[in-house]
């Protein structure tokens, strides 16, 4: 039976300033990716379904079960070429991009930020799933993803407060009822912003901001073209597309 991506993530609090950060053994690479990994596998085992919200607007804490240990960003890419290794069970895609992305909001919650995520392993048929799906960060400290590789679908899907950047084609519906949020693309098959709000899209090519700009139901997202020198071009402003 499929499960309902609010039901799939992991118990995810997003950290707030009054909380104190639980204190954790620091954890060598060598320990911490055996115990990830065994987390994973189960997730591997589970059927997901992250479609059948996209436009209906529930939202709702996500769950999936990621060990209580310290894990740095650096276990978080270290683990993402890791799991190269599992491309070949049947729910890999989502499985892998959801729990990917359970990682970095545990990770982000003990205080760690700048996260880098490799996927230029992967082939058409691999790509991840859902990556920075129901990702909340805080607005002055939003959670920072360096994606190096191809995505596929349901990028920072219902996501708050993130900034992701897709060195490669970011794939299909990118960032659907996101909030607040900044995401930097090369490439995009088709599909990014609907019903998001606030959020600020970037690439270096004015085809991918064209499309963004023709999204239905977008609410003031700001668009900059990256040109030659790097620099951010304002490209659009969209106040309200209902």
């Amino acid at each position: 039976m499929k499960k309902n991506l609010k039901k799939v993530l992991g118990d995810l609090e997003t950290p707030t300033p009054e909380k104190k950060l639980k204190s954790f053994r620091d954890e060598t690479l060598e320990d911490a990716l055996p115990k990830i990994t065994v987390c994973y596998e189960k997730a591997l085992a589970q059927r997901f379904d992250i479609a059948s919200d996209n436009f209906s607007g529930r939202v709702g804490k996500p769950k999936l079960k990621v060990p209580n240990i310290a894990i740095t960003p650096q276990i978080i890419s270290e683990f993402s070429v890791e799991c190269y290794g599992y491309v070949d069970m049947p729910n890999y895609e989502t499985a892998t991009g959801l729990y990917l992305t359970a990682l970095i909001q545990k990770s982000y919650g003990q205080g760690h930020n700048n996260f880098s995520i490799e996927t230029n392993g992967l082939v058409v048929g691999q790509s991840l799933i859902g990556l920075g799906a129901y990702l909340i960060g805080k607005k002055e400290n939003p959670i920072k993803i360096f994606v190096k590789g191809d995505l596929g679908v349901d990028l920072g899907l219902c996501a708050e407060n993130i900034a992701v950047e897709v060195r490669g084609n970011a794939g299909m519906i990118v960032a659907q009822r996101a909030k607040s949020s900044e995401f930097v693309l090369d490439g995009l098959l088709f599909g990014a912003g609907a019903f998001s709000e606030n959020c600020v899209f970037k690439s270096k090519s004015k085809a991918v901001l064209s499309g963004i700009k023709k999204t239905k139901a977008v609410t003031n997202a700001t668009l900059y073209w990256v040109n030659r020198q790097g620099k951010d071009v304002l490209y659009a402003r969209v106040t309200s597309k209902l």
